[in-house]
């Protein structure tokens, strides 16, 4: 689960245990062809519906990390008898810019100096321009990489992801959040776990980092309540990749 991560399990109907689970690249992402642009979360639900019909016809437990909680939630909001629960993993949230900038005034420029690289990247994927030898854009896979997973790890660091990258914040930023609201809706009683990691953010001051971490939490809390079994939990000594820290 990395950035916009998703995870799936299949729950047999009448087991307490996992039957199948599996890891999707999306659209553009690693082995997957790319999908239709600009890559909103609403195309993305659909490459989700997509995925787990062919899988399973039993509901699902979805796990989605920081942006891939949006797709996670469409698929919810469209597909509710299918989900047997959720994992929200440190996950974005409604509009959350404007209102951790409300809090931050100068987050919204440190945010756009964060991604400055990952956007000249994804410039350079779409002019043709990008090369393996292009400072700050690697793209050969680690080292340690098993042999049978080279060739997906080479893909995900190659042009075609820095591109798909670059779509997601855009539509991130633009259509996302209206696109998510215009279905939003209570999930019930289905269990959802949000798990909440401390912001880091670079260039902002301890103050600035403590006001926004307040704000996303409690952006959070109002994500566990869209359940009645919801709940929050913040991760104590982990930042925004919980999966990988804790």
């Amino acid at each position: 689960l990395g950035g916009g991560g998703y995870f799936f399990a299949g729950i047999g109907r009448s087991r307490a245990f996992c039957s199948q689970a599996f890891f999707p690249d999306m659209p553009g992402s690693g082995l997957s062809p790319r999908g239709a642009r600009p890559i909103t979360f609403d195309r993305l639900a659909d490459a989700v519906i997509q995925l787990i019909e062919r899988k399973t016809d039993s509901p699902s437990v979805l796990v989605g990390h920081s942006m891939g909680s949006y797709d996670m939630r469409m698929y919810a909001s469209r597909n509710l008898k299918q989900v047997a629960g959720m994992v929200l993993v440190d996950p974005s949230a409604d509009g959350q810019m404007a209102r951790m900038a409300a809090a931050a005034p100068r987050l919204e420029a440190l945010q756009k100096a964060a991604y400055a690289g990952a956007a000249r990247c994804a410039e350079m994927a779409k002019a043709g321009t990008l090369t393996p030898q292009t400072e700050g854009c690697r793209q050969a896979p680690p080292p340690d990489v098993p042999p049978e997973l080279r060739d997906w790890a080479k893909a995900r660091a190659g042009p075609q992801n820095f591109i798909t990258v670059g779509s997601e914040l855009d539509s991130f930023n633009t259509l996302d959040t209206p696109q998510l609201l215009k279905v939003k809706r209570s999930f019930g009683s289905i269990p959802l776990i949000v798990l909440t990691g401390k912001p880091t953010l670079p260039g902002a001051t301890a103050e600035e980092t403590e006001a926004v971490y307040k704000v996303w939490v409690t952006m959070h809390d109002e994500m566990a309540a869209l359940s009645s079994k919801g709940v929050n939990r913040p991760v104590p000594g982990a930042s925004h990749y919980i999966q990988y820290e804790k």
